[in-house]
């Protein structure tokens, strides 16, 4: 609100003073102008011109002029007209044609004298060609002439006998014409300058009175039931995002006054025990249209604040959504989880209401890190990482922000998992994998080491898949290139009981999750600490934050991951169950210690104002 204040107050006092002196240069490039168009006038009203039929003229001849203090001189020129071919091109030419006779030009105010000059061909100014026409400058009085009665005499020894045209034209000063033109463009750039003064005005008062008039809204009671803070995602649900809804859930059990808000509908419908979220637009932005994808592709050339602008302008009905639902709820504060257009649209929002925000960043979002950091997180009150990748990307892309960063792991609710004391002899050994068939996840490796495991081993293996998602069909068709059809279950995605379910009748969660070209990746996949949880062992990828909750102590973690080495580490897996045993037990006093999902929702309580 100060900062709004003073920039009221500055842009109040530039407006003026910038108008100020874009309308004095303005009248002054207009007075300098002008002489220029009087001077000029002056020349043609005041030239004698000898008439060519005409061969005999008394002497000596008057030509009256006014005082021109502008002047740089007076020029006497003879016209020559006639074809290109017969017109002098040289002084020395000139000098032939008009075969001038010995002669003075006199300037003279009233009876003084104030420049005299010889009747020849002038050598020191060039030849001015006029289209047919070559001027030829015979005489030349220097100087700023000026005087109540300015008049030239031209004298001859004898009558004047040649019949080209006679003219008289002051010499422009230079330096007059420059401070003319540079007059006039630092008009325009002043009062250029003044609008922008005036918009940033006009801005300004219009957010200082928004913000002012929030504030008292804020300050009223009311009689529906007040929520201080918004919890804005992008989209809602999203079969994948587990963490988000349990986070949602523990918010909202421990009492705070949470308003879950989405942009956009995700990619499944919600389910009865799932939180209730506002969905400002029920249209995903999943399937985009081809022209949509065209823009997209085109803007990515154009510059960061360009294409921030663009998205507000693109997004604006979504924004003026949000605006109006943060009034109507009366929000103090806004969260947004991931740094997408959701903390954009919050950071905008907040701005304009002048209430407080904050950012949760994951992986892709910061790895890859689509709107500037100094617009996202600048001015946000704190910002929350769920893994260390995360945080150390966060620190290399605004290292100025790194203070605001505060690492809450989304974990698991460990009393929603018991640990499994006794696990059965499961023969065949059955792989689990679960998650959304995109390529960050690996699938595709996971086959192919399936299919190297067939070939190592006469020993039957079971994979099943839980899950979907765009790779299915193409993931499909692999399995069946290689053989592997008798060897999967496609079930599709599940409720999270059945999931459960399925990892207690598991021998093994396969988590080979890559980097893509694109750099999308993990974080810590939330079924990697529920299988923990429940004493599933764990192979799997150190991409991402994998490796803070998958070491060689609490699983068998593949460095280089590749399809041999991931069906090495499966084949070490099942070769080693007292191995299991250990290692599992390993992984739940580590999510015991570290991972508590409800110790960091307290925390994270806590942070909210």
């Amino acid at each position: 609100m100060k900062k709004r204040i003073v920039l009221l107050i500055l842009y109040g006092i530039l407006t003026p003073v910038a108008l100020y002196f874009g309308l004095i240069h303005l009248q002054a490039a207009k007075t300098g102008y002008r002489t220029v168009a009087a001077m000029r006038s002056e020349i043609q009203r005041c030239q004698a011109i000898l008439a060519k039929d005409e061969t005999h003229l008394e002497v000596p001849i008057h030509l009256e002029f006014s005082d021109q203090s502008y002047s740089h001189g007076i020029v006497l020129e003879v016209r020559l007209d006639g074809m290109p071919d017969t017109l002098p091109a040289t002084h020395q030419q000139a000098m032939e044609r008009l075969n001038l006779q010995p002669g003075t030009v006199k300037c003279l105010n009233g009876d003084q004298l104030l420049a005299e000059a010889n009747l020849a061909v002038n050598v020191s100014l060039p030849l001015r060609r006029d289209g047919p026409s070559v001027y030829v400058p015979i005489a030349f009085l220097p100087g700023r002439l000026s005087g109540d009665s300015l008049r030239l005499v031209l004298d001859f020894p004898q009558p004047l006998t040649f019949t080209a045209p006679l003219q008289a034209r002051y010499e422009f000063c230079s330096i007059l014409l420059a401070g003319n033109t540079l007059s006039k463009w630092f008009a325009i750039f002043c009062l250029a300058l003044a609008l922008v003064f005036a918009y940033g005005f006009i801005r300004c008062f219009l957010q200082w009175h928004a913000i002012h008039s929030y504030q008292r809204l804020l300050q009223k009671p009311s009689t529906k039931e007040e929520t201080d803070i918004l919890y804005l995602l992008t989209s809602y649900p999203n079969a994948s995002e587990t963490f988000i809804r349990q986070d949602l859930r523990l918010l909202l059990q421990r009492g705070c006054r949470l308003r879950p808000v989405a942009l956009w509908a995700g990619d499944c419908p919600p389910q009865p025990d799932w939180p209730d979220v506002t969905i400002l637009s029920p249209h995903s932005p999943a399937f985009p249209t081809a022209s949509a994808t065209c823009s997209r592709q085109l803007t990515k050339w154009l510059p960061q604040t360009l294409r921030v602008n663009l998205s507000l302008i693109r997004h604006r009905r979504l924004r003026k959504r949000l605006y109006q639902e943060c009034k109507a709820c009366r929000i103090r504060h806004i969260h947004a989880e991931f740094a997408d257009l959701a903390a954009l649209m919050a950071a905008h929002v907040a701005r304009r209401l002048g209430i407080s925000y904050s950012i949760g960043i994951h992986a892709f979002d910061i790895h890859q890190l689509k709107y500037p950091p100094s617009l996202l997180f600048h001015k946000a009150a704190f910002v929350t990482v769920c893994n260390q990748a995360a945080a150390d990307a966060f620190t290399r892309n605004d290292p100025r922000d790194a203070t605001k960063l505060i690492l809450l792991r989304h974990g698991v609710v460990l009393e929603e998992h018991p640990f499994q004391e006794e696990r059965p002899a499961i023969q065949p050994p059955r792989l689990l994998f679960v998650g959304r068939l995109v390529e960050k996840k690996g699938v595709a490796l996971l086959l192919d080491a399936l299919a190297l495991l067939r070939k190592q081993t006469a020993a039957p293996l079971h994979l099943t898949i839980i899950g979907d998602g765009p790779l299915r069909s193409a993931l499909q068709e692999q399995a069946t290139a290689l053989g592997l059809d008798d060897l999967i279950t496609w079930t599709g995605p599940l409720p999270h009981d059945h999931v459960l379910k399925a990892m207690a009748e598991a021998t093994c969660l396969c988590v080979p999750s890559i980097v893509t070209a694109d750099g999308d990746r993990d974080g810590i996949p939330n079924v990697l600490a529920e299988a923990m949880a429940v004493g599933l062992p764990v192979v799997g990828s150190q991409v991402g934050s994998l490796s803070e909750l998958l070491t060689d102590d609490t699983g068998w973690p593949v460095d280089r991951i590749a399809p041999h080495s991931l069906a090495d580490g499966i084949a070490d897996l099942l070769a080693h169950p007292d191995e299991q045993e250990k290692r599992r037990r390993n992984a739940r006093r580590l999510l015991e210690k570290r991972f508590n999902a409800s110790r960091f929702a307290a925390t994270r309580a806590r942070l909210f104002p």
